[in-house]
């Protein structure tokens, strides 16, 4: 599989993914308000109803207990899917760029004038700018259209 086949597969399962924990998130907000919404019901009618502790299904403190398993339990998956999701972006990211070249162990830095030109005849010169790094000009000589 080719670089170009590979960034858009990933770039495809990225979008994939994300549109899947998005929808997600959103059940986790409409879960987590309507569990706050039966909480609040149950601390009105023990406070301003005077009904006790136990009328709501479950005692305040079962409420209590409840929410926050279940809230922790939806932050802990979505800590794991943004992370799926950052190295799934990280690892696209990384196969887009193209690796460092080396000449003598120093780092080539190339500039190619004009910018966004493909194929054609160059002339490279070579200008060393420290002891580590070598800058590579590219100048464009012949146009491709003008090849053949």
């Amino acid at each position: 599989m080719t670089t170009p086949e590979k960034l858009d597969e990933l770039s495809n399962l990225e979008s994939k993914f994300s549109s899947k924990y998005l929808r997600f998130f959103r059940i986790f907000l409409i879960i987590t308000i309507l569990l706050i919404i039966l909480l609040i019901i149950s601390a009105i009618g023990i406070i301003f109803l005077g009904l006790g502790i136990n009328w709501f299904l479950f005692s305040f403190d079962g409420w209590l207990v409840g929410l926050s398993l279940i809230i922790g339990f939806f932050i802990l998956l979505e800590i794991i899917f943004y992370l799926h999701c950052y190295l799934l972006r990280r690892k696209r990211i990384k196969l887009g760029k193209p690796a460092p070249e080396f000449i003598d162990g120093k780092k080539v830095i190339e500039i190619t004038f004009p910018r966004g030109t493909d194929g054609g005849i160059y002339s490279k010169t070579y200008i060393e700018i420290d002891n580590n790094n070598i800058l590579r000009l590219k100048n464009l000589m012949i146009p491709p259209d003008e090849l053949w």
